[in-house]
């Protein structure tokens, strides 16, 4: 999808570029979609008039206005004033956030409520405020659960550090200690929220961070679980079919 304008209302050329199919965004004064095929890709070109990106503004002002979710957790914005977006997972948009009471940064995960399934909904907040009561080590705690602002929102402990597939990509395959040392800490991470008949469902090396300090025993490196909060929950796809993330 690429983003831009076109004053002089004249017809796109992608040169001599690989097949690309997607969207491309933009401002024409006439307000008139156009398409340009190349190459056996489609791009299908839509140009806004002015009313409608004059919507957009608006539409995004919205949203800003409501940075602030179960009256403590203020969503951080970046020198534009745009959210502080700081990652995804599955359907989740993940923010950073400030608690207000005690001015430590916080998590918010914010999924729109549209696409969760209707029948679940219940059922997924009586988890996640579940997960609330997980209190270990190795387990990101989840501080606050509920739908606000169209949203199902979860706040979580904000930690620095990087995923154990970021440090992979990064360094190279872990030594062998280390990665039995990250397998007991899951191993206790479950155990702990099995007390609470919850699963993770997603167990996976982008849902691991490692975090400063050493683990329990002492070593490199100390993992957390992710996202233990978001275990179960039931989206719409694009059909009729409902698929899980966790």
């Amino acid at each position: 999808m690429l983003f831009g304008n076109n004053p002089s209302n004249e017809s796109l050329s992608l040169g001599n570029t690989a097949p690309f199919e997607g969207v491309i965004l933009g401002s024409n004064p006439s307000g008139v979609a156009k398409h340009h095929a190349r190459n056996s890709g489609l791009v299908t070109v839509v140009y806004f008039s002015g009313h409608a990106r004059r919507a957009a503004r608006l539409s995004n002002r919205h949203f800003m206005e409501e940075t602030t979710f179960f009256k403590h957790y203020r969503i951080c914005v970046n020198e534009d004033g745009s959210p502080n977006e700081v990652g995804r997972t599955g359907a989740a948009t993940n923010y950073k956030a400030i608690d207000t009471r005690s001015k430590e940064p916080v998590t918010l995960q914010l999924i729109p409520l549209a696409i969760v399934d209707r029948t679940k909904r219940k059922q997924f907040k009586e988890r996640a405020r579940t997960a609330q009561k997980l209190d270990h080590v190795n387990i990101a705690k989840v501080l606050a659960v509920g739908v606000e602002h169209d949203y199902f929102g979860l706040v979580s402990e904000y930690l620095e550090g990087e995923t154990v597939d970021s440090w992979v990509v990064a360094h190279g395959p872990m030594p062998a200690d280390a990665v039995l040392r990250i397998g007991l800490q899951v191993v206790r991470a479950v155990a702990a929220a099995a007390f609470f008949g919850l699963t993770h469902r997603a167990i996976q090396p982008s849902n691991l961070m490692i975090v400063p300090g050493q683990s329990p025993d002492g070593g490199w490196p100390f993992v957390k679980l992710l996202n233990f909060g978001l275990a179960g929950l039931e989206l719409h796809s694009e059909g009729t079919v409902a698929r899980s993330r966790g």
